[in-house]
């Protein structure tokens, strides 16, 4: 597994999911962390890995994993991204 993972769902009829994803893959690029997206909705291993793995409400995405570790959804990653302090949120901050 990546050092950082998004899972997320490309069928997502949700349109809340859909921006959410959109919001995380570009703050990830912007602040220039390599990740890697898992998507559940064709992944059954990586769902069940995703739901084992997490403290999020079920069916909430996207979720962000870093070192296989679960690290939040896009409400805490967006309230470090506020701060400052997206990276050293994510551990990358060497």
């Amino acid at each position: 597994m990546a050092q950082v993972t998004v899972f997320f769902s490309e069928v997502a009829a949700n349109i809340k999911v859909k921006k959410d994803t959109t919001r995380m893959f570009d703050l990830l690029t912007i602040h220039k962390v390599e990740f890697t997206k898992t998507d559940v909705s064709i992944d059954e291993e990586a769902k069940a890995y995703m739901k084992e793995h997490s403290q999020a409400k079920p069916g909430v995405l996207p979720l962000l994993f870093v070192r296989g570790s679960f690290k939040g959804t896009l409400v805490e990653m967006d309230e470090a991204n506020e701060d400052g302090a997206l990276l050293q949120w994510l551990g990358l901050d060497n």
